[in-house]
């Protein structure tokens, strides 16, 4: 019964969709269904019809685009974590997103050519003193001991220029 009284039908009929569509393009005028589909079983239109199918499948889609929600709900509760870490990000993300796009690429153009001054100093050393160094290692066996190894990496390691020095940005 249908929450004015009157009685209803449910009845499962194989309608195609060409009829859907013109009931949709033509609200509020009946649409005539032909007779012969009126009186042919929906199984031998379709084929067998498992019983529940659809409805079991609708629930499947339903459960998986709830869970995809869910993820999405834990990626933003980890990014508002690292938000909640760093929140002087959000003041540059604010900034970088009210400025013009030419201040953004400006500035990774900067940190950009920091770091490759960074890099080609790094080259510089490791082809003056590491790389003469690593030759005679390995042409002289007494010069190949791990303590020597480690006590002319320890210098090198003194002497490389790191990000942020000099006034360089880093990342």
């Amino acid at each position: 019964r249908s929450p004015r009284g009157s009685e209803e039908v449910l009845a499962r009929l194989p309608i195609p969709a060409r009829l859907l569509q013109q009931a949709v393009n033509q609200p509020g005028e009946t649409v005539q269904v032909p007779q012969e589909l009126l009186t042919v079983s929906p199984e031998s239109v379709c084929g067998d019809l498992l019983s529940g199918a659809g409805i079991r499948n609708a629930m499947w889609l339903s459960a998986f685009s709830e869970f995809w929600q869910l993820l999405l709900d834990v990626a933003h509760l980890l990014l508002f974590l690292c938000l909640a870490l760093a929140p002087w990000r959000l003041l540059q993300c604010v900034y970088f997103a009210c400025r013009p796009s030419q201040v953004w690429r400006g500035t990774l153009a900067r940190q950009l050519s920091s770091l490759l001054l960074v890099k080609e100093a790094m080259l510089k050393i490791y082809r003056r003193e590491l790389e003469p160094l690593l030759n005679a290692a390995a042409k002289d066996p007494p010069f190949r001991t791990s303590e020597k190894l480690r006590e002319v990496a320890a210098k090198l390691l003194g002497r490389l220029p790191m990000p942020g020095k000099n006034g360089e940005m880093g990342l």
